[in-house]
């Protein structure tokens, strides 16, 4: 068993009278839905991701839950576009591990994007509050 990584995104709906312009929240067997989530990225045994995250944003070195801020993950981004093209190196002893990690990097660098416009859009929207979660075990 490796390192499991989840990056979710949470939209929360305030109840009405909270926002200007709240609705009536949507109702799933008779309860109010107040938030949902979605799974933006899921990832295996990316150690070189998961300790830059845990060093740089995390509170302490064994909080594997972070929330992520757009600049956290615009941060994260940099990281893994620089971060990653050392990799290239077939002469690495780690190469085949590399290998795995590059295949992962075009992938992880489209799925930041698209998480940073998940919370830039719902930011934008005044009638909920979001937030990303990095959560790795």
């Amino acid at each position: 068993m490796g390192l499991e990584m989840y990056f979710s995104g949470e939209v929360f709906f305030p109840s009405l009278g909270v926002t200007k312009n709240a609705k009536p929240r949507t109702l799933y067997q008779g309860f109010e839905v107040s938030s949902y989530s979605v799974e933006l990225m899921h990832y295996r045994n990316n150690w070189p991701l998961h300790n830059y995250i845990l060093d740089n944003f995390a509170e302490s070195p064994d909080d594997c839950k972070v929330e992520l801020l757009v600049p956290d993950l615009e941060n994260i981004l940099v990281y893994q576009d620089d971060f990653f093209p050392s990799f290239r190196k077939p002469y690495d002893k780690n190469f085949e591990h590399n290998r795995d990690l590059l295949d992962q990097s075009d992938m992880v660098s489209r799925d930041l994007k698209k998480a940073i416009k998940f919370l830039s859009t719902e930011q934008a929207n005044k009638e909920t509050w979001t937030h990303v979660q990095y959560i790795g075990s």
